[in-house]
């Protein structure tokens, strides 16, 4: 995820600056979705990333988005 972000950044798109990247998220706790996360942590650290790095489970920024948007009562089946 970060090389390819960081090789998408030098051809111009900014959206995918990895020192930028503040939030990632995983859609099931399958290994294809979770090997790379390590590398994600510390390469953009290495990279000059300062602000932490939250990671979510897609359920639970549902549920984060429902909730900032007065859906307190809102709830995720995973």
């Amino acid at each position: 995820m970060v090389r390819p972000a960081a090789a998408a950044r030098q051809k111009g798109v900014l959206g995918l600056d990895t020192v930028a990247l503040r939030i990632g998220f995983i859609m099931y706790l399958h290994s294809d979705h979770t090997l790379g996360l390590p590398d994600v942590m510390l390469t953009t650290w290495i990279m000059g990333r300062k602000e932490p790095l939250t990671i979510e489970r897609i359920p639970a920024a549902i549920r984060r988005a429902q909730m900032s948007a007065g859906k307190q009562e809102a709830k995720s089946n995973c």
